[in-house]
């Protein structure tokens, strides 16, 4: 009996429309990967993304809120120590010696001097 499908000439052009078919098929598998994937991602990775964008932004602002909570804390710890300060500098010009006096305001003024000139840099 003879052969019902004569042989494919692969150099020919059966052979260039067989590789359009390869190539066709190629294709259009990789775009349903890239579909398949597409759809994936959207319906299991981008809401995690969203609910760590989410978590991010919470723990963000929860970090800023403590920051601000310890800066109010130094600057009520400075205003203290600066108070106590003044009280032992008072306490210190009241009840020294009088060379003890001398220093302290000789101190001070050259603290007032060298504030007033940073002050006007």
């Amino acid at each position: 009996m003879p052969d019902p499908m004569p042989p494919i000439d692969y150099m020919g052009p059966q052979g260039g429309a067989l590789a359009m078919a390869f190539a066709a098929g190629c294709v259009s598998t990789a775009t349903a990967f890239v579909a398949a994937g597409a759809a994936l991602w959207k319906w299991f990775f981008n809401p995690r993304l969203d609910e760590l964008k989410a978590q991010l932004k919470d723990e963000r602002e929860e970090f800023h809120k403590q920051i601000q909570m310890e800066r109010d804390q130094c600057e009520r710890q400075i205003s203290q120590l600066r108070d106590r300060i003044i009280q032992l500098e008072t306490i210190l010009t009241q009840h020294g010696s009088p060379s003890l006096r001398q220093a302290i305001q000789a101190a001070m003024s050259e603290a007032r001097i060298t504030a007033d000139a940073d002050r006007t840099e």
